[in-house]
C-alpha cells in the first residue's frame, strides 16, 4: 500500500513497498525550476542540479561515481519547468548504501567559486549545442510568451552572470527540506526502511516550503481565429498539423486521458481508423494528454499532403462530434483495459512508479490520482455518458489552437481549416438516449 507522510521537520516522504520485485528506486525532488526563477537567475536550477554531482557535500565527484558505480547503480538528476528531482535505483540489499548517497542532496552545503566555474562551463556548453526535439518545439508554441516556453538551462548571458552568492542562496531557499518531496519504491525490507525513515528524521529542518504557480498560456480557453492560430514555412507538399486543446480543472483528468486514448492512441483509435484506415490520408494520428499544474492540454497531430488538408479537417472534426453526442460501447471496450488491468503493469518498474508519485503527487499537488489500483478504481467507475460530457466540454473552438509547419500560405491554411474548427459548436443529435 502506498503512504504518504510528512515528517516533523517538513519532509514530504512517498513510499510504497513492492517486495516481489527486485529493485528499489529512491528519489528526492524540490520546487524549482524555471517557474521560480527570475530573468537574472534563469538557469539556475539546472546549474545547481549539475554541481550537486560535481560536490555532494563531503563527496567529490569522483567518491560520488566510485561509491555508486560499488553498488551497481548511478544517481541521475533531471530539472523541468517546476521541479528538480535525483534518483537512483538499486538492488535491495544496497538500499541503505544508495538512501545514504541520494539524501546527501538535503544537507546544508554551499559551494566555492572556483567549484561553480568548472560546471558553468558545461553548463553553458550544453546551452550552445542544444538541440530541440519536435515535441519541445510544440510545447514551446503553445506556451509562448509565459516562462514556460524558455528553457530551463537558461540562456548564456543569464548563466555566465550567475555568482556563487546568487547560487548558494537559491539553493538554500529552494532545496531545502521543507521544499522537498522524497519517494522510496520497491523491495525494500522493513529494518530498511526503519533506518531510513529515522535518517530523514533526524535531519535538522530548514527553510519554507514553496507553492506551486499556475501559468497558462495567453488565451488559454479563450481562443479565437486571432488568435488561435501559430503557422510556420515549411518546405514540400506536406503539413504537419497539431490540435491543442486546452483542458479546464473542471473537466475530469481521467475522463480527458480516457478521450484522448480513444482519439488517436494506436492503430485501432478512432482518428488513426477515419484518417488513415479508411481515407488512406495520413499514415497515423498521435494523441497525448499534458499537464501542468492547474491544467491540462490535449495534443492531437498528424502529417498531411497539403491537398487534403481540408478534408482532413472536416473529418476530424466530425468525428469529435460524434464522441460529443454518443460515445459508443464499442469504443469504451477498445480502450478501458488500458486503465484498469494494464495499470497493474506500473508496479514492475520502480523508476516509472516512482515518476509518477514525483509528478501527480508533487508537481501537480494531488490533483490526480496516482496510486494504480486507485487509479484503475476510479477508470471503472467513469460511464459513457460522462465521457461524452466531457468531450463537449474540452472539444470547443474556445479551446482550439492550431500549430502547423506548412509550404501553403498561412491566409490559405486558415481559410481551409476555421470552419472546420467552427464545426466543433454543432451537435446534430440528441444525447438523451445515452
Amino acid at each position: 500500500m502506498k503512504k504518504d507522510i510528512i515528517l516533523s521537520n517538513g519532509i514530504r516522504l512517498v513510499c510504497q513497498q513492492l517486495p516481489n520485485l527486485h529493485s528499489v528506486t529512491i528519489s528526492v525532488s524540490f520546487r524549482a525550476g524555471r517557474v521560480f526563477e527570475t530573468e537574472n537567475t534563469a538557469g539556475i536550477s539546472h546549474l545547481i542540479e549539475h554541481l550537486f554531482f560535481r560536490q555532494l557535500d563531503d563527496l567529490s565527484y569522483r567518491d560520488l561515481s566510485s561509491a555508486t558505480y560499488r553498488i551497481g547503480s548511478e544517481m541521475r538528476g533531471s530539472t523541468y519547468g517546476d521541479t528538480v528531482t535525483f534518483r537512483i535505483t538499486v538492488v535491495p540489499r544496497f538500499f541503505l548504501e544508495a538512501f545514504h548517497i541520494i539524501t546527501r542532496v538535503l544537507h546544508e552545503f554551499n559551494w566555492s567559486a572556483d567549484m561553480i566555474e568548472p560546471e558553468k562551463q558545461i553548463v553553458l556548453n550544453q546551452i550552445k549545442y542544444d538541440t530541440e526535439s519536435y515535441e519541445a518545439w510544440l510545447n514551446r508554441v503553445y506556451y509562448k510568451d509565459t516562462v514556460f516556453a524558455e528553457s530551463n538551462m537558461g540562456t548564456i548571458e543569464s548563466v555566465t552572470a550567475l555568482t556563487a552568492n546568487q547560487i548558494n542562496d537559491f539553493k538554500r531557499a529552494y532545496f531545502c527540506l521543507a521544499n522537498s518531496f522524497v519517494t522510496i519504491v520497491g523491495a525494500y525490507a522493513d529494518n530498511d526502511f526503519a533506518v531510513a525513515k529515522t535518517i530523514l528524521e533526524q535531519l535538522t529542518s530548514f527553510g519554507t516550503q514553496k507553492k506551486n504557480k499556475i501559468i497558462k498560456p495567453i488565451h488559454f480557453a479563450d481562443r479565437n481565429i486571432h488568435n488561435r492560430w501559430s503557422v510556420f514555412d515549411a518546405e514540400g507538399a506536406t503539413s504537419d498539423i497539431c490540435f491543442c486543446f486546452d483542458v479546464t480543472l473542471e473537466c475530469d483528468y481521467e475522463a480527458a486521458r480516457f478521450l484522448s486514448c480513444m482519439l488517436g492512441s494506436g492503430y485501432a483509435s478512432l482518428l488513426n481508423d477515419r484518417l488513415s484506415n479508411q481515407t488512406k490520408l495520413t499514415d497515423e494520428v498521435f494523441c497525448n494528454i499534458y499537464s501542468a499544474y492547474g491544467f491540462h492540454r490535449i495534443n492531437i497531430r498528424y502529417s498531411i499532403e497539403n491537398a487534403k488538408l481540408n478534408r482532413s479537417a472536416v473529418i476530424f472534426a466530425e468525428t469529435l462530434n460524434m464522441l460529443k453526442q454518443k460515445i459508443e460501447n464499442e469504443w469504451y471496450e477498445q480502450n478501458i483495459v488500458f486503465f484498469t488491468d494494464n495499470f497493474l503493469k506500473d508496479y514492475d518498474d520502480t523508476q516509472f512508479l516512482s515518476d509518477d508519485y514525483i509528478f501527480f503527487d508533487f508537481s501537480l499537488d494531488g490533483a490526480v490520482v496516482s496510486e494504480p489500483k486507485s487509479c484503475m478504481e476510479k477508470y471503472k467507475r467513469i460511464t459513457l455518458r460522462e465521457l461524452s460530457e466531457t468531450a463537449r466540454k474540452i472539444f470547443t473552438p474556445e479551446n482550439t489552437s492550431v500549430i502547423i509547419e506548412t509550404s501553403l500560405d498561412e491566409r490559405e491554411v486558415i481559410e481551409s481549416i476555421e470552419p472546420a474548427i467552427l464545426l466543433l459548436n454543432d451537435m446534430l443529435c440528441s444525447t438523451d438516449n445515452m
